[in-house]
């Protein structure tokens, strides 16, 4: 949660402070992940190789932003994409592969059991 405060001059006994809550950006983007990575998902059917570089590459990214609740949320999903993908062969696109891959696991607790 973010707070910001709010000067009020107008009050006729001096200054009026109010604490206002609202959401922080991370909160806010915690809603769309689910759409980004459907969506991500969906524009790797049937697409060229750029195409499908460029969105594992997002894939890439993507997993470093989410906490670690999101991503166990999406992870299989995007698994199921990388072992597509290794299928077609492109370099870059195993590279990416590679990256989700070691970013997904250093972020997982190995603490943590299942």
């Amino acid at each position: 949660m973010k707070a910001s405060i709010k000067i009020d001059d107008s009050s006729t006994q001096g200054f009026d402070l109010k604490l206002i809550k609202t959401r922080s950006y991370r909160d806010t983007i915690n809603d769309f992940y689910p759409n980004i990575v459907s969506g991500l998902i969906k524009q790797y059917q049937n697409k060229n190789i750029r195409v499908k570089v460029a969105i594992m590459k997002t894939f890439s990214i993507l997993v470093m932003l989410m906490p670690q609740e999101k991503l166990e949320e999406h992870l299989s999903k995007i698994i199921d994409e990388i072992v597509k993908s290794t299928s077609e062969g492109n370099n870059d696109l195993f590279t990416h592969s590679l990256s989700i891959l070691k970013t997904s696991f250093r972020n997982t607790d190995p603490g943590k059991t299942s």
